[in-house]
């Protein structure tokens, strides 16, 4: 017999020859990356803070600060006590506020500080006030820990359990901050990626099922789909250590390792059922469909790296990771495809029309008697999708131009879209969401993270103390800042100014507030020395995020569409083929985002 070498009829054709062979290949390779990545693999983080790898300004003010002022890595928790009914000078209230921190004591060689409102407020300390909401309604009790927030992670449900336990009837308790935050998240996170499996898996083999009108035809997409995500899951693990990897990037692995996986098994177990149908014998077809359907699996699969590899140009870690992650999903799962599939095909062969014996019989008769069996095998158009054809086909230039209006009016709401970052508003109902609503609503909603701006230069120097003095008199009296502080490095060369928003660091009017200074009030407050003055922050960074993400896509657009453009060019041998398929996605993308 001819062999074809690694071409995809080739590979096809090798693994259907050797089924068991190929089978065993890849039961070692799996278990082997599994072991691998148990034994050595690196941390998956349940979150990832979408770092730069370049420098805009946020990261740059974050420097300073950490060079002049060092790093306090050290996790934080705001315990918010609120009541409807009652004050904190009420006997109720003081009385839950002291059982939290009685619940909380074995806790406290993990703490490095706790603040007691009472205690400041007895002794007249002037911080007492800030810890208590106008209305009286509401108290927070402000809690550092001597670790980092990832030497909680193992223990974050209880520390909520305990800082909320004491909750009565009247008076709520939430944990808000750093390690309730990854608790929160981290279990949401966790919930989707089992709606995935619990979800997505039975209504994906009930849609093949419908499609195949069978069940072992509908198990074999799901297989080469199952094996792409534990496969590529192992080799992530082994990357953790290398890569961003992180519990969104395992969502997104898990949603395309089953869609991609799922489309080329489909493609190429579609061909090969039609080739049977035809009267080819199975062998053979399973060699036609690999020198068909396996090329255009091979394609697809090269088209979705090269758009992944546009990621790569974007300067943010966490992009970089999924775009790692999501190609060796890709990888993994056309490799699959054009191997084990064609493998899994000869050894279950038509059986995999099952319960369906009465086509089985028909194959089986076809194939010695060289008899066609089945009468619509030969004629095209037929079917819902077959009609839809004919009929684009007959008007297609009326086709041509009404989709283009549809798909047109559909992306232009796109020209509008803002970019941003998940707000307290996208958040799902919890605890979490609860406590941060009334931190937002009686303190601050940039009390978690207030916006941060650094002062370059010597605090002796008259000019820059007067810069300095002008920008925190125009913060406090700005309506939209709830508190400003002020701390100057122990070398005098940097002042930091915090100042907490009463909108959610995240939303866009935060977003706003931080264009405003940086384009206006920071010139006009410092003058010449506008350059030495850098802010930062969650809003100061989503904007720079933001600020990426559309000054670095003209270059992705160009790496993405240029290389795809070249290996249609190479797979079809035609300029007006890429062209075309260029222009589909364009507008298919653009009327998503729309």
């Amino acid at each position: 017999m001819k062999r074809l070498g690694f071409s995809p009829r080739g590979l096809t054709s090798m693994s259907a020859h050797h089924p068991w062979r190929t089978l065993f290949a890849w039961i070692i390779v799996v278990a082997t990356i599994t072991v691998l990545s148990s034994a050595l693999g690196g941390d998956m983080d349940n979150t990832s803070d979408g770092g730069f790898t370049s420098r805009p300004e946020s990261v740059v003010a974050d420097d300073l600060i950490a060079e002049h002022f060092g790093e306090d890595p050290r996790a934080t928790e705001n315990i918010v006590v609120h009541s409807e009914t009652r004050t904190v000078d009420d006997p109720a209230f003081h009385a839950v506020v002291d059982a939290t921190l009685t619940r909380l004591q074995p806790w406290r060689g993990d703490f490095s500080s706790v603040g007691n409102y009472y205690e400041l407020a007895a002794s007249g300390a002037p911080q007492a006030a800030s810890l208590v909401s106008a209305d009286r309604q509401s108290l927070l009790i402000p809690v550092t820990f001597s670790g980092e927030p990832g030497d909680y992670a193992d223990r974050g449900a209880d520390f909520v359990k305990a800082a909320q336990g004491a909750r009565t009837a009247e008076v709520e308790i939430y944990a808000v901050g750093d390690i309730s935050a990854e608790e929160a998240f981290g279990a949401i996170l966790e919930e989707d990626l089992s709606r995935e499996v619990s979800v997505g898996l039975p209504m994906a083999a009930i849609i093949l099922v419908v499609v195949f009108g069978a069940l072992v035809a509908a198990f074999l997409p799901l297989a080469i789909g199952i094996l792409a995500i534990v496969t590529t899951t192992g080799i992530l693990g082994l990357l953790a250590h290398l890569m961003v990897v992180d519990a969104s990037t395992m969502s997104i692995v898990s949603m395309i390792g089953l869609a991609v996986g799922i489309d080329y098994a489909l493609f190429y177990f579609e061909r090969f059922r039609e080739e049977r149908r035809h009267g080819t014998l199975k062998i053979d077809a399973i060699e036609r469909a690999g020198g068909t359907a396996g090329k255009a699996v091979l394609f697809s699969g090269g088209t979705v790296i090269l758009a992944l590899g546009g990621l790569l140009l974007m300067p943010i870690d966490a992009f970089q990771g999924i775009g790692i992650a999501v190609g060796i999903t890709v990888v993994v799962a056309v490799a699959a495809a054009l191997t084990l599939l064609p493998a899994l095909m000869r050894l279950i062969g038509d059986w995999a029309s099952i319960p369906r014996f009465g086509i089985i019989r028909k194959l089986r008769r076809q194939d010695r008697t060289g008899i066609a069996e089945f009468e619509d095998a030969g004629r095209p158009g037929e079917g819902l999708w077959g009609h839809v054809a004919s009929a684009v086909m007959r008007r297609p230039v009326v086709a041509l131009l009404a989709s283009v209006v549809i798909l047109v009016a559909f992306a232009l709401p796109a020209l509008t879209m803002r970019l941003g970052q998940s707000s307290s508003d996208t958040m799902p109902d919890t605890d979490f969401k609860r406590g941060y609503l009334i931190i937002a609503e009686d303190f601050g909603a940039g009390l978690a993270s207030p916006m941060t701006t650094v002062v370059e230069g010597d605090v002796s120097d008259p000019e820059t103390r007067a810069g300095i003095d002008r920008l925190v008199s125009s913060l406090e009296s700005d309506r939209r800042f709830t508190e400003v502080t002020i701390a100057k490095s122990d070398d005098g060369l940097l002042t930091r100014i915090d100042a907490v928003t009463q909108v959610d660091a995240y939303s866009g009017d935060a977003g706003d507030i931080v264009q405003e200074f940086r384009d206006e009030v920071v010139p006009d407050v410092f003058g010449q020395q506008a350059d030495n003055v850098h802010l930062s922050g969650e809003a100061a960074f989503s904007v720079d995020f933001n600020s990426v993400l559309v000054d670095n896509l003209p270059a992705v657009l160009a790496f993405v569409l240029g290389l795809t453009f070249l290996l249609l060019l190479l797979a079809f041998r035609s300029v007006v083929v890429p062209l075309k398929a260029i222009a589909m996605n364009l507008l298919s993308v653009a009327a998503a985002y729309g």
